[in-house]
Parts: structure tokens; C-alpha cells; sequence
């Protein structure tokens, strides 16, 4: 942290914000642990940071707002994820309809062609994101 101006440098630990769709997304590559993600994200909490500077080039203020709005977006993603599941919705492109539903930020991006364009990669990274949820829920289902 530079603690002189209270700006937190997270990586990937918040997600991954998206300057031109003003939008903050998960990176949760398979495999992902949530648990720890989220002890990670409070323990930053801790320091009380005004700013978050997210990798790939995205400075944002309000961070004590931004981790908790990604936190209550993890819990989000693993609980549509889980339900798509259920209902036999397997694909991460199908799961990724049933999350934009409901999370308007992920939206923004999974609404984007995969086609090459300017969120062609990004897109195809959030969605590969899925495949961190869905190990997430068959180990919670098929515990050793």
C-alpha cells in the first residue's frame, strides 16, 4: 500500500476493473478459492485504503465500497452458479446469461461479441472465470 496517499494495490485479489465500461468483473480462474479470496480482500480492508489501484491500469477511489461490492459480487456469482448447476445448465456461455440476470457489472462485458474487438479477450477471460465457480460448487457438492 502507499500509505502516504491510502492507495491499495490489489492485482487481481478485487477483480478486474474495466475503465472504458466502468465495471468491475472477478477473475476467478479454476482453481479458485474463494474462502481465502474473500479473507484476502477483508484482511486489505483492515488498512482502511481510500484508492485501489487494480492491475491493467485502473485506479479507482471509494475502495472500502469497491472490495465490498466485490465480495457480495463473488457470493453473487457462486450462488448463480450453483443454481445454473441445479437446473442442469452446464456451458459457462448458458451461465453466463443466467449472470448477467442478475449482475449489472458483468453484464456490461458478457453483452460484448466473441468476436476480436475491443472486449473480444476480456470477454473470454470472464467467462473462463466460470469454470472457478463451478469447481468451487462440485466441491462443495463431492467433498473428499
Amino acid at each position: 500500500m502507499l500509505e502516504n496517499k491510502k492507495i491499495m494495490f490489489c492485482g487481481d485479489a478485487v477483480g478486474m476493473y474495466i475503465n472504458s465500461l466502468d465495471t468491475m468483473v472477478p477473475t476467478t480462474p479454476a482453481p479458485y478459492r474463494m474462502e481465502s479470496g474473500i479473507e484476502s480482500i477483508k484482511v486489505m480492508m483492515k488498512t482502511k485504503p481510500l484508492s485501489l489501484g487494480f492491475a491493467h491500469h485502473a485506479l479507482r477511489e471509494n475502495a472500502m465500497d469497491l472490495m465490498q461490492q466485490h465480495i457480495d459480487q463473488l457470493e453473487s456469482w457462486k450462488d448463480c452458479v450453483k443454481e445454473s448447476l441445479s437446473k442442469g445448465i452446464t456451458e459457462e456461455e448458458e451461465i453466463a446469461k443466467e449472470i448477467s440476470k442478475t449482475d449489472t457489472p458483468s453484464a456490461k462485458l458478457f453483452s460484448q461479441s466473441t468476436h476480436p474487438g475491443p472486449y473480444g479477450g476480456l470477454r473470454r477471460a470472464l467467462v473462463s472465470s466460470i469454470a472457478g465457480f463451478k469447481h468451487i460448487v462440485e466441491q462443495e457438492n463431492n467433498p473428499k
